[in-house]
């Protein structure tokens, strides 16, 4: 899915068209164009839940959904984008849509954590002609938001915030190191700090996702991975996707939870770049 780099957030005119200043190529035999990443956050969250993908992938975009903040790869932010959450996986999409297309990307592979994945497939579902490829991680094609949780979400946002951190990170089978002690504590921390309304929006909108049944209507190349220690949506939930989406491979991760993209970050970084090469053909 690209040639020699994980990055591709801009081209120039010439890049786009396939031309150089010294030799003009027929448009079929130009070269694939780099693909441009695009990072989709997960409920309760933000664009700094990918700060250990950041260095391997410097130029993508990490953006912040509606109501969840202000970093975007476009500044200054339009004031109509910072907003209030949504209760509906498809405005969060139709937002993602938006933001593509005022950046004027292209050649675009959507990585969506958890809420971002459901996202990811519902832009997907839209088929954009600029959508290359998706990466699918600790997600799924439904959610298993329990009405206690979401109770919880409503009467006690601590609590609730507490059980979430709790169920998101692999077993210890040893005591914790003190960098997992920070990680669990600043991703508490950063969650708290998301308000109790947007959280329990996110939660909404994943309590009434599910594609199931559209499965097979996505055609571009996805990569579909989990933690298998994953209690948040549990790898049965990703071999669904897998099962599903045609053109697709699953690539699951031992000894991680919920927040693979933080509890093994080399291995993870790895799969991305791994996803950003995988074959592409344009038909349909």
């Amino acid at each position: 899915m690209r040639s020699g780099t994980t990055d591709g957030r801009r081209q120039t005119a010439d890049d786009q068209s396939g031309i150089s200043s010294a030799v003009r190529r027929p448009p079929s035999v130009s070269p694939p164009q780099p693909a441009t990443l695009l990072f989709i956050h997960g409920a309760g969250s933000n664009a700094d839940f990918w700060h250990l993908q950041h260095k391997a992938f410097p130029q993508a975009h990490y953006v912040n959904l509606p109501g969840h903040g202000r970093g975007t790869a476009i500044e200054p932010v339009p004031p109509d984008w910072l907003g209030e959450p949504h209760t509906l996986i498809a405005r969060y999409a139709s937002w993602v849509v938006d933001y593509v297309e005022r950046a004027h990307l292209t050649d675009v592979v959507l990585n969506g954590h958890s809420m971002g994945g459901a996202v990811a497939l519902e832009v997907a579902l839209a088929k954009p002609e600029w959508l290359r490829g998706l990466m699918l991680t600790c997600t799924g094609p439904r959610f298993l938001v329990t009405q206690q949780l979401m109770q919880m979400l409503r009467d006690n946002y601590t609590e609730a915030v507490d059980f979430i951190i709790a169920e998101s990170f692999g077993w210890a089978s040893t005591p914790l190191t003190y960098a997992q002690k920070v990680r669990r504590d600043g991703t508490r921390k950063q969650m708290l700090r998301t308000s109790q309304q947007v959280t329990l929006a996110d939660y909404e909108a994943s309590l009434t996702f599910d594609v199931r049944d559209r499965l097979g209507e996505i055609s571009v190349p996805t990569l579909v991975t989990v933690g298998e220690q994953d209690r948040i949506t549990p790898p049965l939930l990703s071999r669904e996707l897998h099962a599903g989406i045609p053109n697709s491979m699953f690539e699951p991760q031992q000894g991680a939870g919920h927040m693979l993209p933080m509890e093994a970050p080399q291995e993870y970084n790895a799969l991305v770049a791994n996803c950003l090469d995988m074959p592409y053909n344009k038909s349909e």
